[in-house]
């Protein structure tokens, strides 16, 4: 016999390692839960290794993560601390935790404690009887919540163009009809969305106009790629014996390196043989980048130009350049690498 709350059934997880956490502690729409028919399986609180990230299964925003939303749930956190489950679901392959309801959250509190290892996250997993009840449910469940971030236009073209492609929802309307079961969809999921920008929603998400494409680099992006290039060096800036470690998004990231040249000019005053400083750079753009390969070789130019005409070759030169792939049409994975070459006098 199940187990049940307000009539959603409760079943017993498999042996998984999670601790358990009792169901009330955190609050859940359960209302929306039985709309969908949604089966809550168990409540507990893991750890960030035990969530993956990496994947988009579970992200409902078409631009990722919004750093100044997590800024506020980083203040929202210190003052109360979380208050809602954070809502996921079992990967059967990876036995990992896809992310449902709550990326901005993890994001914060990972923020908040640099910690992926404590089991400080509270998570709900949960199953659907379909994916369409389950990317609905998606959707009302950031709308309904006080915690979510507020929908964009752009939401609402990733949401239509799903229901478009992945659903067939639209098949077999005229044009008439699919503006209609569009509009209706929008006055559903999207109620904030203003009347005028609807037929923006209509033309980009079912006419296939392009929106933007640009990853958001995250906090636990930056420590996952410094962590693989450098090792253990956190921080937006660290000097290591005559290394200089600079994270740091592209336009603030020109002030760091001239900060950190600076501080070793004032170290060569000091002691005349103290040697030049190698700059070692992690950077990226704003989602608002409409092309992060175009961008790129101009942040290289801009870089060399640092190296030949700004710097002082006795004090530092930017040796090393790392970019991220932020295209999300392209392997998310991939990095793009560059050294200084003093010969040719450029990045290759």
């Amino acid at each position: 016999m199940p187990l049940t709350n307000q009539n959603t059934q409760i079943f017993q997880l498999s042996p998984t390692g999670f601790k358990s956490e009792p169901i009330e502690n955190y609050a859940y729409d359960q209302d929306l839960l039985d709309e969908f028919k949604v089966t809550i399986v168990g409540t507990f609180m893991v750890s960030y290794s035990d969530i993956d990230m990496d994947t988009r299964s579970g992200q409902i925003r078409a631009k990722d993560i919004d750093p100044a939303h997590v800024d506020r749930m980083k203040m929202s956190i210190q003052h109360s601390g979380i208050t809602d489950w954070i809502i996921g679901s079992i990967d059967p392959k990876t036995k990992k935790i896809n992310l449902l309801s709550g990326h901005h959250r993890v994001t914060a509190l990972l923020d908040l404690h640099l910690d992926t290892e404590s089991p400080i996250f509270p998570v709900m997993l949960v199953k659907h009887h379909s994916k369409l009840s389950k990317r609905q449910w998606m959707r009302k469940e950031n709308l309904h919540t006080d915690v979510a971030r507020p929908s964009s236009k752009d939401d609402a073209v990733l949401f239509i163009k799903e229901m478009k492609d992945e659903f067939n929802l639209f098949k077999n309307l005229d044009e008439e009809q699919t503006k209609k079961k569009v509009y209706d969809l929008l006055n559903e999921y999207f109620p904030f969305v203003k009347s005028s920008a609807k037929k923006y929603v209509y033309e980009h998400g079912v006419l296939g106009k392009p929106v933007s494409s640009v990853k958001t680099i995250t906090k636990q992006d930056q420590i996952k790629l410094q962590n693989s290039e450098w090792g253990n060096v956190y921080g937006a800036s660290k000097t290591i014996g005559n290394i200089s470690y600079i994270t740091s998004e592209y336009n603030p990231s020109r002030k760091g390196i001239m900060m950190q040249c600076l501080e070793r000019s004032i170290a060569h005053e000091n002691d005349p043989n103290t040697s030049a400083m190698e700059i070692k750079l992690i950077t990226w753009f704003t989602p608002k980048a409409s092309n992060p390969t175009v961008e790129r070789k101009k942040a290289l130019e801009s870089y060399k130009r640092m190296n030949l005409y700004v710097l002082n070759e006795d004090m530092g030169f930017i040796g090393e350049v790392i970019f991220p792939e932020q295209d999300k049409t392209k392997n998310l994975n991939n990095i793009h690498t560059y050294t200084w070459d003093p010969v040719k006098k450029d990045f290759v």
